[in-house]
């Protein structure tokens, strides 16, 4: 299995056995690139309905766009959703968010999409185990690095993708991930857009993964 990172919250999962699921793309990504790695998208999940985690139009007529909750199998894929919040007030300022649970070729990957505050014992537990964890880490309309380290803590994955920081082509984003590096400690910089998911990650607890994004 191969992880892209688009940029942003967007990331293209591609299984071996050919499905390609494309996570919260944004307004403004670059199309060209994308499809020279992937030219069809057979699903697009979306977290939340704003400009960065809901860029439908390329894909809307061509693939499976999932919005909601509802269990989905597409071939060798399934999909949950579980109903969340962009806040910590339970979205009266910034709506609802979903976190997605994709379980494919023996992995457990889990996209918090745009999650804003810690989760609970029973939404944990609910989850379950997970390899691959994407955690927003960029504070402002989403957690912070303390609070993504809470988060990521408390799921115990194998590995965690940090996403959604402030950097120099993403700046309404008020914190970079080094806040959430350091609080998390076990760190690996890929320095390369996508990584390749084998067994050897099962080995790993809490290891930071630094992506390079796409665009």
């Amino acid at each position: 299995m191969l992880i892209y990172w688009i940029g942003n919250s967007c990331f293209l999962v591609q299984t071996s056995k050919g499905t390609n699921i494309l996570m919260s793309p944004f307004e403004g990504l670059d199309l060209n690139l994308l499809y020279d790695i992937c030219p069809n998208i057979d699903i697009v999940t979306i977290s939340h309905k704003v400009f960065d985690y809901s860029y439908l139009d390329p894909f809307k007529e061509k693939s499976i766009i999932i919005d909601n909750t509802k269990a989905f199998l597409f071939k060798d894929t399934k999909i949950i959703g579980y109903p969340t919040y962009n806040d910590n007030i339970c979205g009266f300022k910034r709506g609802e968010n979903i976190i997605y649970k994709i379980s494919t070729e023996d992995f457990s990957l889990c996209h918090l999409g745009g999650l804003g505050h810690i989760l609970n014992e029973c939404l944990i537990k609910e989850i379950g185990n997970i390899n691959v964890l994407f955690v927003p880490v960029g504070g402002n309309i989403t957690l912070n690095g303390n609070s993504a380290c809470t988060v990521a803590l408390s799921l115990q994955s194998n590995i965690v993708i940090p996403m959604c920081y402030k950097s120099s082509k993403c700046l309404y984003l008020s914190e970079d991930a080094s806040r959430f590096i350091i609080n998390m400690k076990n760190v690996s910089n890929i320095n390369h857009i996508s990584v390749l998911l084998d067994q050897d990650i099962l080995s790993f607890k809490n290891q930071v993964m630094l992506i390079k994004p796409l665009k």
